[in-house]
Order: structure tokens, then sequence, then C-alpha cells
């Protein structure tokens, strides 16, 4: 069976959309929290630095590690999808 996988072109766009989403960080990690459903994941990140970085460290850490994140990741591309 082939492996699952979400194209690395979906990353940046994804990105983008979180960082501007939302205009606070307290807001923001409550969405990652319930649309990732991975709220000890969530907690790991660096919330005293900026929201762009704490977006891409973790897209990047899902994307990196997609065969044990894969259902989160694509959690979250819906989910984020659905903001507008």
């Amino acid at each position: 069976m082939p492996t699952r996988r979400v194209s690395p072109a979906v990353a940046t766009p994804l990105k983008e959309a979180l960082t501007t989403s939302y205009w606070y960080k307290r807001d923001l990690r409550r969405f990652l929290e319930v649309a990732t459903g991975e709220p000890g994941l969530i907690a790991r990140l660096d919330w005293d630095g900026y929201k762009r970085r704490v977006v891409s460290d973790l897209v990047d850490a899902l994307f990196r590690d997609q065969h044990r994140n894969f259902d989160s990741l694509v959690r979250l591309i819906v989910a984020t999808a659905e903001i507008v």
C-alpha cells in the first residue's frame, strides 16, 4: 500500500492562511489545538516568539513527520480552508 502524503506545495499557502487568519496568538492557539486534535504538540511550540514562527514551526513539523502526523495535518488543512 502506498504511503499517503500531502504535497509540499501546500505548506506555504497553509502557513500564510494560518498567520493571517488570527490576529491574536491566543485565538490561533485555540484553533490549532482543536483543528489538529493535538493539544500536546501545540503546547510544545514556542508561543513567546512571533506568530509567523510558531505557525512555520508547526507546519514544518507536521510535514516532516507525515508518517506520524498525516491525520492531524489533513485535519488542519481542512479546518483552515473552512475559515473563509
